[in-house]
């Protein structure tokens, strides 16, 4: 089943209070440390709207009403020629799944070839099989590399001003 009469927008700082909600919510569902800060959320908003060539929040509405968001980040790939987008966070509020939103969504940007990419990219939570079937049907493989971490912070918040005011 799909849903008409979705649009896709850019973040306003006027939707942070509720995008941040809907960040909680997701980190409450997936991770395993559990919550994200407040700091780390606010910088992350500041940082995209102060540098866009970084990286894109766009938010998902239904007659003007949020109902999920996604983290959009990119870099310029030799092994790939081109723009990757990375799917970093897709969060779809649970009264709106199963109807092929978020997939419609992906589709729509693979499709526009949204931010030039010549590649998408995403990570799931191997436990996840439902959404592993999901991105597979839209065309999403396994990589054959593995995804390595090394963390040079506990929040990675330090490297950024305390203070980030966003303007309207």
């Amino acid at each position: 089943m799909s849903i008409t009469n979705i649009k896709y927008r850019s973040f306003k700082t006027t939707d942070k209070k509720e995008v941040a909600a809907l960040i909680k919510k997701l980190y409450g569902e997936t991770s395993k440390e559990g919550e994200i800060s407040n700091k780390n959320i606010n910088k992350t908003f500041c940082e995209l709207l102060k540098h866009p060539e970084r990286g894109k929040i766009l938010i998902l509405e239904k007659k003007s009403r949020i109902i999920g968001y996604c983290l959009l980040a990119h870099f310029w790939s030799n092994e790939y020629g081109g723009i990757v987008l990375i799917i970093d966070e897709i969060y779809i509020k649970p009264e709106f799944r199963g109807k092929n939103i978020g997939s419609d969504f992906i589709k729509s940007l693979i499709r526009n070839k949204f931010m030039k990419a010549v590649t998408f990219q995403l990570e799931v939570k191997p436990s996840n099989i439902k959404v592993i079937k999901v991105y597979k049907e839209i065309g999403f493989k396994s990589s054959t590399n593995s995804h390595l971490i090394y963390k040079l912070s506990s929040t990675g918040a330090e490297q950024l001003p305390e203070a980030c005011p966003i303007r309207k």
